[in-house]
């Protein structure tokens, strides 16, 4: 845990030193933050691999306790739920403590990758990794990486993902997490008859945002703010 909250016991100067020695592996004994192949345990019992700076914070504190809680909290044990925007895994394997089955929905082909490892490491095979955009149609768009590996986004130009839409690939699902960097409402416009059918938690994003709010209070939805950018959204039965 030490290691988890340090990022680290050994000083810069001291493990530039060592590299230079040529005692690079003495240095990720001590420091698994810098040893992409480390598996860690998350304090819920799953196997973990966070390869990259950009991923240490699933690692090295509590993260996003709202998100996880309201997980923990909605989803219906044994259903299909989805998480739209998986990045690497990390609320993937949570939902898949409660669910039947899990769809890990992910475009960026480096992510995506790191979450079939994380979905290995733990031997479940009721997690299906889909390596695809969430959009309103299915088809083709492009992908612009942003600064890091957590913003990702359709846009005019990038590298070409395939496209799907929540109704196509998951009729069934009871619960569906969306954290797709922009394209909010089209993932909402996307789902089709699981409007009104799945609870909906939504990381919310500007314009796209308050049309995904819109769409979801025209279907029906009571929605409750979890933090001051997710917004959790029950149909009303």
């Amino acid at each position: 845990m030490i290691v988890h909250r340090l990022r680290g016991l050994l000083p810069t100067p001291l493990k530039r030193m060592l590299s230079s020695l040529g005692v690079g592996r003495f240095t990720r004994r001590f420091d698994p933050l810098r040893d992409p192949s480390h598996v860690w345990r998350l304090p819920d019992g799953t196997r973990f691999r966070a390869p990259r700076e950009a991923d240490w914070q699933y690692v090295t504190g509590d993260y996003e306790p709202h998100i996880r809680e309201a997980i923990v909290a909605s989803l219906p044990r044994g259903c299909t739920a989805v998480d739209a925007g998986a990045h690497i895994g990390y609320l993937s394997l949570v939902m898949a403590q409660t669910a039947g089955r899990v769809l890990a929905i992910e475009p960026d082909p480096e992510n995506a990758q790191i979450l079939r490892d994380n979905v290995a490491l733990n031997d479940w095979a009721h997690i299906d990794v889909i390596e695809a955009a969430i959009g309103d149609k299915d088809g083709t768009a492009f992908l612009a990486r942003g600064r890091s590996s957590f913003e990702g986004r359709l846009a005019a130009v990038g590298a070409p993902v395939r496209t799907v839409t929540l109704a196509s690939i998951a009729p069934d699902a009871l619960f569906v997490k969306i954290d797709v960097e922009g394209a909010d409402d089209r993932a909402i416009a996307g789902m089709g008859s699981l409007l009104g059918q799945a609870t909906v938690l939504v990381e919310l994003h500007d314009t796209s945002g308050r049309r995904a709010l819109q769409l979801l209070s025209a279907a029906g939805y009571l929605s409750r703010w979890i933090s001051d950018r997710h917004v959790l959204a029950s149909p009303e039965r």
